[in-house]
């Protein structure tokens, strides 16, 4: 506690320089906490995949807060780990008509003693400097930065030394930083995601068929006519597909195959849906076909890494074939039907003997 009795204080000499709180506020001797049940914490929090090459931005959110005016925060790192390139203020406390009174504590580029503090007090005119009441989360902070590490490294907020302050009194503003999102886990990925399996599951009576993989080409064979409900591409990790990707046919370009969206109930499984207002649920054409994913690179997984997406072919075979009349025999098996390979049955004919 005395450490935010120190900060508060300094906040309130700020406030008062400005002629922004009342001198009577100054002069309370207890310092009271609101009652209020603001909640404070890290987006994104938890264990973040990324890539390396890639700056990251952390935001310092605050919700159900009532009468805030002025804030001070306190981050720790480990500088080894992390280069932070910028810290600026987000978009809760702005200026409505001042700039805002910056505390001259707060990080400057080139800081890399492994804390991050910031301090603000929003100004307005009259001595009133609009207090903010949110019932929905704002951005408090936004810090940029880069991962130097090829291990998991954390961005912590220190609830302890960081303090929301309320008007006109100076009070501070009571807060609690919800399970799990006190805490920014960053582990490097740079592993791309790949292709375990992929399905075509059948429309109505036709049966689910599995790609086979030769080499790194797998192939989805059907006989002609065959219609497609969907496809199903299953693959090694959580993916995130960009808006507006498709499935096309690189033999038949007029009009894309169909789309592609991550399965709701799978993140580590795409869904590809062929456009039936066009018919291309049907397998109507003899031959193979390669499907391709456009724009190139639309799939990535949560650290930004992009499918490596083995080519997938649709075969398509030819079940038109020439006719014979075929004779069985009593003393013959049922199928001994005596038509060569390549020829269907067109007429049976039972005969006495071979």
């Amino acid at each position: 506690m005395k450490d935010k009795k120190y900060l508060l204080s300094g906040l309130i000499a700020l406030l008062l320089l400005f002629g922004l709180i009342a001198p009577q506020a100054a002069e309370a001797k207890d310092i009271i906490v609101n009652a209020g049940e603001a909640l404070l914490y890290l987006d994104p929090a938890g264990v973040q995949p990324i890539t390396n090459d890639a700056t990251q931005t952390l935001q310092v959110m605050v919700d159900d807060v009532v009468g805030l005016t002025a804030f001070h925060l306190e981050l720790t790192y480990e500088p080894a780990d992390i280069t932070v390139t910028a810290v600026r203020n987000g978009t809760v406390l702005d200026s409505p008509t001042e700039l805002g009174l910056f505390e001259p504590t707060n990080w400057q580029p080139g800081d890399d003693t492994g804390t991050i503090m910031f301090g603000l007090a929003q100004q307005g005119t009259g001595g009133d400097p609009d207090p903010i009441t949110l019932t929905e989360p704002g951005v408090l902070l936004e810090i940029d930065f880069t991962i130097d590490v090829q291990s998991d490294t954390t961005i912590t907020l220190d609830a302890a030394k960081s303090l929301l302050v309320s008007w006109p009194d100076a009070f501070t503003i009571d807060f609690s930083v919800p399970d799990g999102q006190g805490s920014a886990v960053y582990t490097l990925d740079q592993t791309a995601p790949e292709v375990v399996s992929i399905k075509a599951y059948g429309a109505g009576e036709f049966a689910d068929v599995d790609a086979v993989l030769t080499g790194d080409v797998y192939t989805i064979t059907v006989d002609q006519w065959y219609e497609v409900d969907h496809i199903e591409i299953l693959l090694s990790e959580p993916v995130s597909v960009a808006a507006g990707a498709m499935v096309w046919m690189v033999e038949d370009p007029s009009m894309a195959y169909g789309t592609i969206a991550v399965d709701p109930l799978d993140a580590s499984k795409l869904i590809v849906e062929p456009d039936v207002a066009n018919n291309r649920q049907v397998a109507g054409y003899v031959g193979e076909f390669t499907f391709e994913i456009r724009p190139a690179g639309s799939v990535e997984d949560l650290a930004g890494n992009t499918l490596v997406m083995n080519t997938l072919m649709l075969e398509v075979l030819d079940v038109t074939a020439q006719t014979c009349t075929a004779h069985l025999f009593s003393r013959c098996e049922p199928d001994d039907l005596h038509c060569s390979t390549g020829y269907v049955v067109s007429q049976l004919l039972h005969d006495d003997e071979p």
